[in-house]
């Protein structure tokens, strides 16, 4: 009995692990895909999807029609457009990767935060204008502001302990 693998968020250059199913009798199956009609097109008979959580709708309908499906594994670490009530009722397991890009998200949120408390994005589209008026822009300084993150334990404590 030969298995399918949908992979619905193929990226050209990037591995999958097609040579890790070949033992297994699997197929691996890549595409792009984005809509519940398009999932539902190309992955209704999927034995196990991969996907990305936070782009695909994989809802009540979706997962209804994916009859063979027993799991939809999302690379990414949220899996906020998967119905996981319906997932549980077609007993099909989402699975999800928690600590997908910790480093670099945390790292760019304490840049983001550093960048737009230094109003470096304002400071460098006005710089030529602030330059002739001779103006100063005001920024803040960090002994000023207790920084701090919100929403993912993980990521937020990830630069400040690591």
């Amino acid at each position: 009995m030969s298995f399918k693998v949908v992979n619905t968020i193929h990226l050209p250059g990037l591995d999958f692990g097609e040579k890790l199913l070949e033992p297994l009798d699997a197929t691996l199956v890549n595409g792009f895909w984005r809509t519940e009609d398009e999932l539902i097109s190309n992955a209704a008979d999927a034995d196990a999807v991969i996907c990305t959580g936070p782009l695909q709708p994989f809802t009540r309908r979706v997962l209804g029609v994916l009859s063979r499906c027993r799991i939809v594994a999302s690379f990414g670490a949220a899996y906020d457009r998967i119905d996981l009530e319906a997932a549980t009722e077609c007993s099909t397991v989402v699975t999800n990767t928690p600590d997908y890009c910790i480093d670099e998200l945390s790292g760019r949120a304490i840049a983001l935060m550093l960048a737009l408390g230094y109003k470096l994005f304002q400071v460098q589209g006005n710089m030529k204008l602030i330059s002739a008026l001779g103006q100063v822009v005001k920024t803040f300084t960090l002994i000023q502001y207790a920084v701090g993150g919100a929403g993912s334990k993980k990521i937020a404590l990830r630069r400040f302990y690591s």
